[in-house]
């Protein structure tokens, strides 16, 4: 995705809404000029996109590095959660693509 513009807010976070570090996966979540201030008559979905501080969860799964550049990995209703721990799609196609007899996933 590249870099943030300017006077926009971006995060990565975890399923607790903490910024996990860099370099880890988590879902980006946008703040500023250009977020949305709600859906037309949809309260409901607007609550479950912008959360009271303004934040809009993308639903994007993201890795932000530090330099601030955004990498797009997936989408948060892709994401498994067994056993407590989150797993992402592209973490299993990158274990699968290892394999020597698996060519494309």
């Amino acid at each position: 995705m590249g870099l943030v513009h300017e006077n926009v807010e971006a995060k990565v976070i975890d399923s607790e809404g903490n910024i996990v570090p860099y370099g880890v996966a988590g879902e980006l979540v946008i703040k500023g000029y250009l977020v949305m201030s709600k859906y037309w008559n949809d309260d409901e979905k607007t609550k479950e996109t912008i959360d009271e501080d303004g934040w809009l969860h993308s639903g994007d799964l993201a890795v932000m590095d530090e330099n601030g550049y955004v990498k797009i990995t997936g989408r948060t209703v892709d994401m498994i959660i067994r056993g407590g721990e989150n797993i992402y799609p592209i973490e299993l196609e990158e274990f699968f693509m290892r394999h020597p007899a698996i060519r494309d996933v």
